[in-house]
């Protein structure tokens, strides 16, 4: 390699060079600048919808412990939806059938709630389900559902809603 680099003319030499440091210089762009960068934009978009959403909990906390100091003391007690928002009797209601272990996420929307369960019962929820339906007219407009491991048990995205 030595010889073959000694044969070659000094203006030879300076290409290779100049090449040789250009391919470096691009090798750690892509290979390290370029990730750290898109790295950082992702953290800041993470911390801007963080934000966002600790706006909004510290906006409805009001609401939700309003919720929480009207839930029923017993199990077997049934919460009322007179008087109270959907995101707040939905919450109390999952709790009060005993889904609020399994409950992710709650979030309001314009026409209703959207909630999350992971790894809950599928026969508890349908009966937590057609209950919300048949005593309080609360609707399911959306459910997806997702088996996981356990038998029996499902992640589930509802979007439940007062009926008209």
């Amino acid at each position: 390699m030595k010889a073959y680099w000694d044969d070659l003319r000094t203006r030879e030499q300076r290409i290779l060079l100049a090449g040789g440091l250009v391919l470096l210089i691009a090798a750690v762009f892509l290979g390290v600048v370029e990730p750290l960068l898109e790295s950082r934009e992702q953290s800041r978009d993470r911390l801007a919808e963080a934000r966002a959403e600790l706006a909004w909990m510290q906006a409805n906390a009001p609401e939700v412990a309003a919720a929480r100091s009207r839930e029923p003391t017993q199990d077997n007690q049934r919460p009322h939806l007179e008087g109270r928002s959907l995101i707040a009797h939905v919450d109390a209601s999952a709790r009060a059938f005993g889904l609020g272990e399994y409950l992710a996420r709650a979030r309001p929307g314009d026409t209703g709630v959207t909630l999350h369960l992971e790894g809950a019962p599928y026969s508890d929820l349908m009966r937590w389900l057609g209950e919300l339906e048949q005593e309080d007219g609360v609707v399911p407009g959306r459910i997806l559902l997702e088996r996981v491991v356990a038998p029996g048990h499902i992640n589930a995205e509802l979007f439940l809603t007062r009926e008209s």
